[in-house]
């Protein structure tokens, strides 16, 4: 999405006019990904710009201090009054963005993270907080943007209706198909129940920040900003033959059906809103609020609740690790059922919308994976950090797959040479067809050398290379993870052989890359990819690229202890600081040759369509891009972008992007953190043995010894994730010995883990520890059993427990200490599980663990049924969507089976779930999703007349004749969530008919089933 757009600088050549026929196959490449290569006319007198007051010794801090100030005078005009950073001070540019004063979630996930640097250097969060606060005021749409009365009605069972997508505008408007296979969304409700809303929490890509199209904010045309959108029409749609259109399209401009019908194939068209996310975008917020929360502590202070709203972006977030349509990944002809449709990538967009005055609305993730989109290190927080994890039940364990995943893709792609190919589509075409055959696969996803888009291609562009690359080096300067760490060896070998730092203080870096071949099909384990390969086409001296290198470098360097990396960060940094510096930035020399699009490129508009922009522009077959961008002839630019085409000469600019200079700042800033003022190289401590083993059978038990060799560094402790060992209790010091007590060892569970010793300076060296126990363990006989809790068939259950000579410390069912002579007892090696205690267990199976001093438990399954239970034609399966002691909303997910041999009328059928109140309010019912449609589900309150133990009100479930009938052996499905009208909180975990485990299906009798008002399944309280 947000880099749609490139610009071979080096290589563009102007076209002849007299024989330009087709502009985009005529040139090379064209313009810009995020305005990777722009500026503005070059000022007539430039000048250096003025200090800002900086009190470090520190060369690199203080440069990140003067940038942070150029960024923030006002007088430079990076910012909105509104507080929005644009896309570049110029506004005479086209990239992505077609317009410098438009912005981008790209450039507010910038302006988040130098923030939290700033932070960092100087102790003021503020500014990361006014980030924060500027991106869900303006970059999140709000409840008026995205009506919860059109949101609520979203159908998790069919998320949208098919449409094909096409190589050339020229091919659109795309029909919709609505006999398409389309999925199931598995996590909608997961996220309603959680959230209790069924709006969406991500950035919409695309602002624009003053109005300058005149859509303004929900078609009133005035109001600053406005959502926009550009791309919608293909792999080769560049920005020049784009046709801009407001996300809240009410039909109040462009044609009879306003934009719609330029895209999209209908029988009809209604008012509506459409937002897209930008996934890096996103995940990058979560990585910059990371870093804020670490710098806040370290300064004494908390960030807060931007931690739970970085969490919570990342929860929607997934919505980008599904297939477009929700199809099966690798058998893309299949709708998914579930998490079948998951790639767990990161892929190109995700996007949702919905109707304005109808109450409708759809979403979409995207097949399109491509590698310059992933961020192991935004995964691997949202997985691991307990501060971050998202609050959904599956989040934190879908971000854990993905982490996984991610590394996989990285492996997958990675070329003979080093640097990464990429990526992976489960829709070929957009269309779903079938792949050659002998294409390379990824998960049964085909190999794309250009993902989404063709004009140019996506992957010639090296700055996806650093820019996905120091996401990964900053996850392995975290964690060590050794498949990152081989990653970046051969990646960061290749860069050392394409950057170029000159004898006369210049520098280029790769601008253009191509490639050949194609990776080897993915089977768990890099083969080297000796038939992919990657050569640099062109050279440049992009500024912002520059800096996301050496931000990679800087933390590979650090992590691996290769200095040599270190050096090259810092002659980039250094080098361009030397040659750039200027009175609003840093901003180097771009030739734009194709500027000349501005008045040549035509853009496709149907035969016979016709409409206007907001200014009068009119739409129509034929038209240039500038035709519908008139106001471009106003900007203080033109007239020289005119002279220079009128004359055959290409325009030099020097842009001041936003995301550049950030880019820029922030990697001076992390040369500064990692390395001080960077003039003393720094070497490295080691431990020797980096492995060991310990065995906790106590005959066995050792310490385990290690020899530090500081290098010239300080010994400052030994950690365990981020806790430190405990000199003494732990380990001993002695010299340069230290020694790993057994009495820390034998708590360990069986497995690896890791060790970091640590250095005041230099890369940390990692010990691993892995934990064996070779201690006789002791067994219970049987292995499994069964209780029944009707009354006539009560009977104690009997195991023999072998305890192999070691102690019986106590046996716990679940989570709960059993009670000698009152839950069991205890006869030689006879133990008596009494009934009198197995009654009061809800049917279900459980794990009775018998603690012994040594070795590993034993286990019993218990599985505890109820033949008392009122049996026939149905049977039901629950669980709880939301499994919160307090929560403003229950969520029962419920799974209802004809068990018998006849049709049931589901009109006839009832469904009780019981709860208590707490607190007497007015109540609310929602049907999210079911397979008898949500339209043909109802919800009523029903009060008790006498509160049971558990419960003084039940939600009745029921049907209206449009749900049909239930055949025999068949089940649907009903996710419903009920709330108080207050939205105060119910307290569920006492409650009667409440499930407080499992996240999947499963019997349960504490909801009853009626037919015909006759009990068919479960228990009343």
């Amino acid at each position: 999405m947000l880099h749609k757009e490139l610009l071979e600088r080096s290589n563009c050549k102007r076209p002849n006019r007299r024989s330009f026929k087709h502009p985009f196959k005529v040139m090379t490449v064209y313009a810009v990904i995020l305005g990777i290569f722009t500026t503005s006319f070059i000022p007539g007198n430039l000048t250096k710009a003025s200090q800002v007051s900086v009190s470090s010794t520190d060369t690199y801090e203080n440069r990140f201090l003067e940038l942070w100030g150029e960024l923030h005078n006002s007088e430079n005009g990076y910012f909105s009054p509104q507080g929005i950073p644009y896309h570049s001070i110029e506004t005479m540019i086209v990239e992505a963005p077609d317009y410098g004063h438009v912005t981008t979630s790209e450039a507010m996930s910038y302006y988040m993270w130098l923030e939290a640097m700033y932070g960092k250097f100087t102790g003021d969060f503020t500014g990361f907080d006014k980030a924060w606060d500027t991106a869900e005021t303006y970059l999140i749409p709000t409840e008026k943007d995205q009506p919860e009365s059109s949101m609520s009605k979203y159908n998790a069972g069919k998320p949208a209706t098919y449409a094909p997508e096409w190589e050339l505008p020229s091919n659109y408007p795309a029909k919709l198909d609505s006999g398409a296979a389309v999925g199931v969304d598995p996590i909608n409700s997961d996220l309603v129940s959680t959230y209790g809303t069924s709006t969406i929490y991500g950035m919409h890509w695309l602002l624009d920040v003053d109005n300058w199209y005149g859509f303004g904010s929900r078609g009133d045309g005035v109001t600053i900003p406005s959502y926009i959108n550009t791309f919608q029409r293909g792999k080769e749609e560049s920005t020049w033959e784009t046709i801009p259109q407001p996300c809240w399209d009410q039909l109040k401009y462009g044609g009879k059906n306003g934009y719609l019908d330029l895209f999209t194939g209908d029988n009809s068209y209604s008012a509506q809103f459409k937002y897209t996310d930008a996934p890096d975008a996103d995940s990058r917020a979560v990585q910059a609020t990371y870093w804020a929360a670490q710098w806040a502590k370290e300064n004494g202070t908390d960030i807060g609740a931007y931690k739970n709203k970085a969490s919570k972006m990342g929860d929607y977030l997934r919505y980008a690790m599904f297939d477009k349509y929700f199809r099966k990944i690798g058998a893309s002809s299949s709708a998914g059922t579930g998490y079948d449709s998951a790639h767990y990538l990161l892929s190109w967009y995700y996007a949702w919308g919905g109707g304005i005055n109808a109450n409708w609305a759809w979403k979409i993730g995207s097949s399109h994976n491509h590698f310059g989109y992933q961020n192991p290190m935004a995964a691997w927080i949202l997985s691991q950090d307990q501060e971050f994890k998202p609050a959904s039940k599956n989040g934190a364990s879908d971000w854990s797959k993905s982490l996984n995943r991610q590394l996989e893709f990285y492996q997958w792609l990675q070329s003979s040479e080093g640097a990464i190919a990429g990526g992976a589509s489960n829709s070929k075409n957009g269309r779903y067809e079938t792949w050659p055959a002998g294409t390379a696969t990824f998960y049964g996803m085909g190999y794309e050398e250009n993902p989404v888009y063709a004009d140019p291609g996506s992957n010639t562009w090296f700055g996806f290379q650093a820019w996905s690359m120091q996401r990964v080096a900053e996850y392995y300067y975290k964690t060590g993870d050794t498949k990152a760490k081989a990653l970046l060896d051969k990646w960061v070998s290749w860069v050392k052989t394409v950057v170029k730092l000159n004898a006369d203080g210049t520098f280029e870096i790769p601008s253009n890359i191509s490639w050949s071949g194609q990776p080897d099909t993915w089977t768990g384990t890099y083969t080297g990819n000796k038939g992919l390969h990657v050569i640099v086409k062109s050279y440049g001296t992009d500024l912002g690229v520059a800096g996301s290198l050496a931000n990679a470098l800087l933390y590979y360097s650090k992590a691996s202890g290769d200095d040599s990396s270190r050096v090259i960060a810092k002659e980039l940094l250094d080098r361009m600081w030397k040659l750039y510096r200027d009175d609003k930035g840093l901003a180097a020399p771009e030739s734009r040759a194709d500027y000349s699009r501005f008045f040549e490129q035509e853009i496709y508009v149907p035969q016979g369509w016709t409409g206007t922009m907001p200014n009068g522009d009119v739409i129509k077959s034929g038209i240039k891009f500038l035709d519908i961008r008139s106001k471009y002839k106003n900007d203080p630019d033109y007239k020289r972008v005119e002279e220079a085409y009128k004359n055959d000469k290409d325009p030099v600019f020097y842009y001041h992007r936003f995301w550049a200079q950030c880019d820029i700042a922030i990697a001076n800033g992390v040369y500064s953190i990692l390395f001080g003022d960077g003039s003393t190289p720094v070497n490295n401590s080691t431990i020797a043995p980096v492995s060991a083993a310990f065995d906790r059978n106590t005959g066995s038990q050792k310490d385990i010894k290690v020899t530090l060799t500081p290098n010239g560094n300080q010994f400052t402790g030994i950690k365990e994730g981020s806790t430190y060992l405990s000199e003494g209790k732990d380990y001993t010091l002695s010299g340069n010995e230290v020694t790993l007590l057994k009495s820390y060892l034998a708590a360990k569970a069986t497995g690896d883990f890791k060790l970091t010793f640590d250095f005041d300076k230099g890369a940390d060296p990692v010990l691993t520890v892995t934990i064996s126990d070779t201690t006789a363990s002791g067994t219970v006989t049987p292995a499994a059993a069964t209780f029944d809790k009707a009354k006539d068939k009560q009977a104690d259950v009997a195991v023999t427990l072998d305890k192999a000579g070691h102690t019986l410390l106590g046996i716990n069912l679940g989570d709960r200490a059993l009670s000698s002579g009152t839950d069991y007892t205890l006869s030689g090696n006879t133990v008596t599980l009494l009934k009198t205690s197995l009654a009061s267990l809800q049917a279900g199976a459980y794990k009775v663990v018998f603690d012994l001093s040594e070795g590993n438990d034993p286990v019993l399954t218990l599985t505890v049924t109820d033949s008392s239970v009122a049996q026939g034609s149905l049977k039901l399966q629950m669980f709880n969507g939301n499994t919160s002691a307090q929560t403003n909303g229950i969520s029962p997910k419920l799974k209802l089976f004809n068990t018998g041999d006849k049709t049931i009328g589901l009109s006839d059928v009832k469904i009780r779930y019981y709860y208590t109140i707490d607190g007497e309010k007015t109540q609310n019912f929602w049907c999210d999703w079911s397979t008898a449609g949500t339209s043909n589900v109802t919800g009523t309150f029903v009060k008790l007349p006498q509160a049971k133990t558990g419960a003084d009100y039940y939600l009745e479930i029921g049907f209206t004749q449009g749900a049909g009938e239930l055949l025999p052996g068949q089940a649907i499905e009903v996710q419903a969530r009920f709330s108080k009208s207050d939205w105060s909180n119910y307290t569920q975990t006492g409650d009667y008919s409440f499930s407080s485990t499992g996240n999947s299906y499963a019997d349960w009798n504490n909801v009853t089933g009626y037919v015909s008002n006759s009990l068919k399944w479960g228990v009343e309280p």
